[in-house]
């Protein structure tokens, strides 16, 4: 952990070292999270995570150069 002393900017530190130290501890505890309460706010924590909007469904067939939103 000598480095994150060095480091002035976010951008200065190591890809492994955020991954490590930032990224993947705050996704455990994420998955922790909805995990141990997903069977009792299940909807809720959906809801949070998309928000409440109404997605398009864009479909790409690259063989027939077609793009179709739904």
């Amino acid at each position: 952990m000598q480095y994150i002393g060095q480091a002035k900017l976010f951008a200065e530190l190591p890809p492994a070292l955020i991954k490590e130290y930032l990224y993947t501890p705050i996704c455990n505890l994420v998955s922790q999270f909805i995990n141990h309460h997903a069977s009792i706010c299940a909807t809720n924590l959906f809801q949070y995570l998309v928000g409440d909007l109404n997605y398009y469904k864009i479909i790409v067939d690259t063989y027939a150069k077609i793009l179709t939103i739904q």
